[in-house]
């Protein structure tokens, strides 16, 4: 099981989203990392694309000793200004995993990730790990990643993956329906917001 997952969310400038993609991609290949890289398929009126690099570490500790090669090597860091010169932003996120994904059939072939990003009310983010967990262990089918960020002591996230657009909108639906509405209803009681991004995978190393 991963202890932490490292989140490189990059939106491109205008013209410029398959050079970053590309770059990205590029660069993942290049270090033999585990993880993926997508591209968001919906977002927010006037927020734009972005492209997300996901790399997933054993230990805190092997992903500080990489940080530490990474700063120490010019040619390195070179590419990573080349690559963010093309971007609007660069935003970096580290979270400790809480639960890894389970259940994936054999054969599966992701397409499609949703992150589901909650943000708890102040003093509930216990609680609504305790709900988010509980409610992960009562679902069907591949069961999602929990993580917390280090660096975001409200936010919680769970990540889904999916192998079409119909299983995305069905998960949604499911959420929604009836026979889930007390559990649904108790995660919101505890949230302040939640948001629901989703990308189309674009690369991926297990």
């Amino acid at each position: 099981m991963p202890a932490c997952i490292v989140n490189i969310a990059r939106k491109p400038i205008e013209g410029q989203s398959f050079n970053v993609l590309n770059a990205v991609i590029g660069t993942m290949e290049s270090h033999g990392l585990p993880g993926n890289v997508t591209m968001t398929l919906t977002t927010n009126l006037g927020s734009g694309i972005s492209i997300i690099a996901t790399i997933r570490w054993e230990s805190f500790d092997a992903f500080e000793e990489f940080q530490d090669s990474f700063f120490a090597n010019q040619s390195s860091t070179s590419r990573w200004d080349e690559t963010a010169s093309k971007c609007q932003s660069v935003d970096t996120n580290v979270l400790e995993v809480i639960k890894p994904v389970d259940n994936v059939p054999d054969g599966f072939i992701p397409k499609y990730m949703v992150r589901n990003i909650f943000t708890a009310k102040r003093g509930k983010r216990s609680e609504l790990i305790d709900a988010l967990i509980e409610n992960r262990e009562s679902s069907t089918g591949i069961k999602g990643t929990i993580m917390k960020p280090i660096g975001h002591y409200q936010n919680i996230r769970v990540t889904q993956v999916f192998d079409s657009l119909e299983a995305v909108r069905a998960s949604l639906a499911e959420i929604q329906s009836p026979e889930n509405r007390e559990r649904t209803d108790k995660i919101i009681q505890l949230t302040d917001q939640i948001i629901r991004p989703v990308s189309r995978i674009r690369y991926l190393k297990n």
